[in-house]
């Protein structure tokens, strides 16, 4: 596997936004850009409905959970908007809207995940992780999977690896970074 033109040319489009993350975080730009590759491709305004999520974590929350994560439930968003925001991956990092809530992102329409907030709360979420499982291969494990599993092993975790690696020894890539 390589880096491909039309991906190479993803990457730049969401460069800026992964250098101020990696900024903002302390993660290294590298390893936020292996994940932007592994779930999106670098697309910034991908979007996943993750249906098993909504049914496992999401139906079971109370009203007032719900409108805690997001005090504008009822004005400007439904309480149902907001259930199915949580329970999808949104933006190059394809961070979950409820692992977003839970990082601290507080803006009215999960959608704005897109763009520089996904990748910068997708950060934020690999920071936790680090901290919790400090060994790369469970953070990308758990990035995936909610705690680290071997089930994603091989489709994940080491998928994420090659494309690390890939990004790491591109020069285009490390000019981007400087």
């Amino acid at each position: 596997m390589k880096l491909s033109e039309e991906i190479n040319k993803k990457f730049r489009d969401c460069a800026f936004w992964i250098k101020e993350a990696s900024k903002e975080t302390g993660i290294d730009p590298f390893v936020i850009s292996a994940i932007c590759w592994q779930e999106s491709s670098f697309d910034p305004y991908a979007f996943r409905f993750e249906k098993d999520f909504l049914k496992k974590y999401v139906e079971p929350l109370t009203k007032a959970a719900i409108k805690k994560r997001n005090p504008s439930i009822g004005g400007a968003i439904s309480e149902d908007s907001e259930r199915h925001g949580l329970a999808i991956s949104w933006g190059a990092m394809q961070i979950l809207g409820q692992t977003a809530r839970e990082r601290g992102f507080n803006g009215v329409f999960l959608p704005a995940l897109c763009g520089y907030p996904g990748i910068l709360y997708g950060s934020e979420h690999l920071v936790y992780l680090r901290a919790r499982h400090h060994d790369w291969d469970k953070v990308f494990s758990a990035y995936n999977a909610g705690s680290p599993t071997n089930k994603n092993q091989t489709s994940y975790v080491e998928a994420v690896l090659e494309r690390l690696d890939i990004l790491q020894n591109e020069k285009e890539v490390s000019r981007c970074f400087k």
